[in-house]
């Protein structure tokens, strides 16, 4: 199951959110009382990216109110945001200020995966247990592990991968029944 915004409104300020679903059952009856997984996946805003948007807004409301001659002696001030309304003002739609700001607006730098399982087949433990192993060797000098007194529900793993601004670095966060 995948699911989109069927409607979209184009407008500046883009707050879209994708999700997926997956259900996989197997066994006798292939009820899902027995062996299955599911997986909801959600691609979003991520908070920092919100507070951006949000400082940005701000600031074109200060500059509304401000007087407008004094902003277009200083537009280097103004950021893609106040550029493209600006545009928009003069009845400038398609421009390549509006096209780039449409672009960062609509970015999801956010994914949120939520696991659930139940008996999963030995060669996917090990496949998983392969990939954890991986992970952590080649990120060993920014991991940080806390396994001790963790209290995290059984047969479920959470994971929350956040790219900042420049889409450069992801943070990734896991919780797992044994770690966080």
């Amino acid at each position: 199951k995948f699911e989109y915004p069927s409607a979209p409104e184009w407008r500046l300020l883009q707050d879209r959110r994708v999700k997926a679903n997956v259900d996989a059952n197997w066994g006798r009856d292939c009820s899902g009382n027995d062996k299955m997984i599911k997986m909801a996946a959600k691609w979003q805003k991520s908070d920092e990216q919100r507070r951006q948007e949000n400082m940005e807004e701000l600031q074109e409301q200060q500059h509304r109110d401000d007087n407008q001659e004094e902003e277009m002696e200083r537009p280097e001030k103004t950021n893609i945001y106040s550029a493209c309304l600006r545009d928009r003002r003069q009845g400038l739609t398609e421009t390549r200020v509006c096209k780039k700001a449409l672009e960062q607006r609509s970015l999801l730098r956010q994914l949120d995966i939520d696991i659930e399982y139940r008996n999963l087949p030995t060669w996917l433990k090990e496949m998983s247990s392969s990939l954890k192993k991986y992970a952590y060797y080649t990120f060993f000098d920014r991991l940080t592990v806390e396994d001790v007194d963790v209290h995290n529900e059984a047969n479920r793993i959470r994971m929350r991968c956040t790219i900042n601004k420049d889409q450069k670095e992801m943070n990734v966060t896991m919780e797992t029944p044994e770690e966080n």
